[in-house]
C-alpha cells in the first residue's frame, strides 16, 4: 500500500468521524408531551421546557415552551387569563424553568380575603367599600396624590365626607 493512499484513507476517516461527532454534539434531546385538552396531539419538540399551567387560564395543561421564555409567554400560550383571574401577584417577567407549575388564582377568592389599599386602589376598587361612592372615592385618590399617600389608615378621616362612623365601618376592609 502506498503512503499517499494510506494518508487519504486516514483523512477521509477523520472527516467522517468529525461529521458524526458534530451531528451528535448538536443533536438536542427530544421531549414528548401532550396537551391535556387534546391527549392525542403528542408532539416531538427540541430545546424546550415542559411546564404546567393551571387555574384561571383559558386552556390549562402541559405545554412545551422555548427555554428563553417568560411567564407572560406561558400565559399567552395557554390562551390568556380568564375574566376571573387574579393577576396582581404574578411576575409576568419571571423566566420559565423546566418542570415549572404556574398557578393562576381566582380573583373572587382573593378579593374576599384581601383588604383594599387606600394608597393603590383605583376608583372602582375604592367604591367596593361600604358607603364609599364615586365622589368619596375620587376625594381619596385626590388626597393621596396631593399628600404622597396615606401614612396611616386613620388619616382617611381627613377627607371631607368620611366621618369617624364611616371609618369604623371600613377600617377592617382597608390597608395602606
Amino acid at each position: 500500500m502506498n503512503k499517499s493512499k494510506g494518508k487519504k484513507i486516514i483523512i477521509v476517516t477523520l472527516v467522517v468521524a468529525f461529521i458524526i461527532l458534530g451531528y451528535l454534539w448538536q443533536k438536542d434531546e427530544k421531549e414528548y408531551v401532550s396537551n391535556e385538552n387534546n391527549p392525542e396531539n403528542t408532539e416531538v419538540i427540541t430545546s424546550r421546557f415542559v411546564i404546567y399551567i393551571k387555574g384561571e387560564v383559558k386552556n390549562p395543561g402541559l405545554y412545551l415552551i422555548d427555554k428563553d421564555k417568560r411567564i407572560n409567554d406561558a400565559i399567552n400560550l395557554a390562551g390568556g387569563f380568564t375574566d376571573n383571574a387574579n393577576t396582581k401577584d404574578i411576575n409576568l417577567a419571571e423566566k420559565i424553568t423546566d418542570g415549572m407549575t404556574i398557578t393562576i388564582s381566582s380573583r373572587a377568592v382573593d378579593e374576599y380575603q384581601s383588604r383594599i389599599s387606600i394608597n393603590n386602589a383605583n376608583l372602582e376598587e375604592l367604591q367596593k367599600l361600604p358607603r364609599i361612592g364615586p365622589a368619596l372615592a375620587q376625594r381619596i385618590i385626590d388626597y393621596r396624590n396631593k399628600n404622597d399617600g396615606f401614612k396611616t389608615i386613620e388619616e382617611i378621616m381627613n377627607i371631607s365626607g368620611i366621618s369617624e362612623a364611616i371609618f369604623e365601618q371600613i377600617k377592617d376592609d382597608i390597608c395602606l
